[in-house]
């Protein structure tokens, strides 16, 4: 057992021995009489992309014995010296590679002393962005731009990249102003926003997270019209929860603020008074049905009548997706609009501003526009004369102006 304890103890020395020969021998650059001669290398390097340029930083250090650093780049084809000198505050080198071409680099690094000896190599890598990042960047995309109640909501696509988008507008007090809107907001609520105004911006991109340059769209030369949701000004009891006027008690009822004429008026026992409102298990509609025992509606009209200015305008009816809504059947539904204070019969469609039919939709507009200002009706006509179900169970209306700058 003494004998194999002392050959392991030999194998051990050996191995030792030329282990420390061979370290000595990676180092012998740095070996001088005798003396092994220490350079700090570069620590903590940090590479920050840039346009047409790139930013090295690594920690300063404690070594006073280091005074340069060299940097080499393109398989040390190109290279750059600079002096390292101490200041109080100071714990950060900061190099600056200027005029490159775009693209990706590859950087070694080494430091020196006062008598040239340098230290172990340290590599780093980053990009360099120019005139090909900045052909492929587009102004941020937003989805749509609203004003409710004097305040715009601009609803933006969300984006990588983005450091800040800048967007200028005009108020409601004629003043132009100018906000800057963060990477990661995708709401942005403006308020006293000029109606029939629109809205210029650019957006600034930065390629990296670190990269000290941003790259700007410039500024859109075409504004992004905010149109307006007028609905309130000009209709009444528009939405869910309708209100009616008259109301059986039950489910049948004709609604508040619209005129329902007397077609459209088919349900209610024994006497037909009804039509236009319709309380399906508990939750009020917008609602006309004609079962094959229901009266036939010829020209059943619903709708609204009030004075616009000139503009362009969207006159919209959604259906709604919760349990009740409906829009079923395939007689004529249209939405109308019309000067003047009723609806014209479905003979006479073609005088109306606008219409359009919704069978078998779930949502339909209409886009009219007012030369002066007038009298003005929007609303439903239906004309149900078969046998066959008809029904229409809605959400509601929206009036919006449309009108350009």
């Amino acid at each position: 057992m003494k004998h194999i304890y002392k050959f392991l103890l030999l194998v051990f020395t050996l191995v030792s021995f030329f282990a420390c020969d061979k370290m000595d021998s990676t180092y012998e650059e740095y070996v001088k009489d005798g003396e092994t001669i220490y350079v700090s290398k570069v620590d903590s390097l940090v590479i920050h992309p840039g346009r047409k340029r790139i930013l090295l930083t690594w920690a300063l250090g404690t070594d006073p014995k280091v005074k340069k650093a060299k940097i080499f780049w393109n398989n040390g084809a190109d290279s750059l010296e600079t002096i390292i000198e101490r200041a109080p505050g100071m714990n950060t080198v900061e190099v600056m590679v200027n005029n490159l071409p775009e693209g990706a680099y590859t950087f070694d690094l080494y430091t020196f002393d006062a008598k040239g000896h340098k230290s172990v190599k340290v590599t780093g890598s980053g990009n360099v962005y120019g005139d090909t990042y900045q052909a492929s960047i587009r102004n941020r995309t937003f989805k749509d731009a609203l004003i409710t109640d004097n305040v715009a909501t601009i609803n933006w696509i969300s984006e990588t990249q983005l450091a800040y988008t800048k967007l200028t507008y005009t108020d409601k007090f004629n003043v132009t102003r100018t906000i800057t809107i963060p990477p990661n907001e995708n709401q942005t609520l403006i308020p006293n926003f000029k109606p029939r105004t629109g809205f210029t911006y650019s957006t600034e991109y930065l390629p990296e997270l670190l990269a000290i340059d941003n790259f700007s769209t410039g500024v859109n030369v075409t504004k992004n019209v905010v149109f307006e949701d007028v609905t309130s000004a000009y209709l009444k009891n528009a939405s869910q929860p309708f209100t009616p006027d008259l109301y059986d008690g039950t489910r049948w009822g004709t609604l508040k603020d619209w005129t329902v004429n007397a077609a459209a008026k088919n349900q209610g026992a024994p006497t037909k008074i009804y039509g236009g409102y319709d309380n399906f298990n508990g939750v009020s509609f917008f609602g006309l049905q004609k079962v094959p025992a229901d009266p036939n509606i010829a020209n059943g009209k619903v709708y609204q009548t009030f004075t616009l200015p000139p503009g362009t305008y969207e006159f919209s009816w959604q259906q709604g997706t919760a349990n009740g809504f409906n829009n079923s059947g395939t007689e004529t539904r249209l939405l109308v609009a019309a000067n003047g204070a009723t609806l014209p019969d479905l003979a006479n469609i073609n005088t109306a501003l606008a219409s359009v039919t919704f069978v078998s939709k779930t949502s339909a507009a209409i886009t009219f526009t007012v030369p002066s200002t007038r009298q003005v009706s929007v609303g439903v006509l239906v004309n149900w004369v078969t046998s066959t179900q008809q029904v229409i169970r809605s959400a509601g209306f929206k009036l919006v102006d449309v009108t350009t700058p």
